[in-house]
């Protein structure tokens, strides 16, 4: 599962109350400037205004805004506290110091900050969306699925909350809640093409490959110049003994992302099945180009590279597998390399 941050945005372009003409005309002038994404100079423009009133809470909003998109997170963290203090029904601000905590990676003080801006807006399914990615990164699968429901209690075609439940409750083993959720999530979302995959995934895992199938297709379809999906497709038609229709869907991930490591590791088993060992090869070369720690590329490599009779490049990349986390590699290195 994929969260999406949002990005803060000037939520008060309207001036509120300041003590004097010249917080006003800073902070003007740093609200054109950022439109414009000139995120230096309106940074100026805000200290300007708070120079000028420094109890103007819209512009230490603003300026934490701008520290953001700068990539000044602990600035930006600073300034939406003063904004806190300043307002203290700002759950906005509670929410933006969440994605700047989360982008300063300080989950657990973004959780916090996004669980406090629902709290002061019972309908803000958003914040409660990030409550819930955040507590299925840090593996509180339960609590997830708790922050997600109030996401969609709060906002019943929400979409994303589904998929990302569904998530969840698949960590869970509540394999039958999963479906159910990606199922909705397809409904409200038709070209969502992860929740089709991910269903998909889900329905294999359960055994029903047919079921799984038309899932994938329906993800190849709807995003048809993605290659996550046709690279599960292609790996359900290769268990299925389709070899053909594999080959087929791993070139067009391929075709769809050329920096794709995944499919052309897949790719690469698929030929080392077909007896291409020196196609194989060149796969597993180009998945390790792409990703130099992909340890079953290694493994993989190594099996062709013996058919190839290549017996000290073979236990070469084995080892490699193993140093990159592929314990089953050992297996290898223990009948052939000794």
């Amino acid at each position: 599962m994929k969260h999406f941050l949002l990005m803060c945005s000037l939520l008060f372009a309207c001036i509120a109350q300041a003590q004097n003409d010249a917080a006003i005309e800073a902070y003007n002038q740093g609200i054109t400037q950022y439109n414009n994404k000139d995120f230096a100079n309106a940074l100026l423009s805000f200290n300007k205004a708070l120079e000028a009133d420094s109890s103007f809470a819209k512009a230490w909003f603003n300026r934490a805004v701008c520290k953001t998109d700068l990539k000044d997170y602990a600035g930006a963290i600073s300034d939406f506290t003063q904004n806190i203090k300043l307002d203290t029904n700002a759950d906005r601000a509670l929410f933006s110091r969440g994605q700047a905590k989360y982008l300063s990676s300080d989950k657990e003080g973004a959780l916090d900050d996004f669980r406090a801006a629902a709290e002061k807006n019972a309908q803000d399914a958003d914040a409660r969306y990030y409550a819930g990615g955040i507590c299925y990164e840090l593996s509180k699968y339960q609590e997830a699925i708790k922050e997600f429901t109030f996401a969609i209690n709060s906002k019943s075609d929400f979409a994303e909350a589904y998929h990302d439940r569904a998530g969840a409750k698949r960590q869970t083993e509540d394999y039958d809640g999963a479906i159910a959720d990606y199922r909705e999530a397809t409904r409200l979302r038709p070209k969502m093409v992860i929740a089709y995959s991910n269903l998909g995934a889900v329905l294999r895992q359960k055994g029903d490959v047919q079921g799984a199938l038309v899932e994938f297709n329906y993800a190849c379809q709807a995003g048809p110049t993605e290659s996550a999906s046709f690279v599960k497709r292609g790996r359900l038609k290769y268990d299925m003994g389709d070899l053909d229709g594999s080959m087929q869907d791993f070139n067009k991930a391929i075709t769809n992302n050329p920096k794709d490591a995944f499919a052309f590791n897949n790719r690469g088993c698929l030929k080392n099945k077909q007896k291409d060992y020196i196609g194989a090869v060149a796969d597993f070369d180009q998945a390790i180009k792409l990703d130099s720690k992909y340890g079953y590329a290694y493994m993989n490599r190594g099996i062709a590279k013996e058919n190839l009779n290549d017996a000290t490049g073979a236990c070469r990349d084995w080892r490699e597998a193993t140093r990159n986390g592929v314990a089953v590699a050992n297996q290898f290195v223990d009948a052939e390399c000794n």
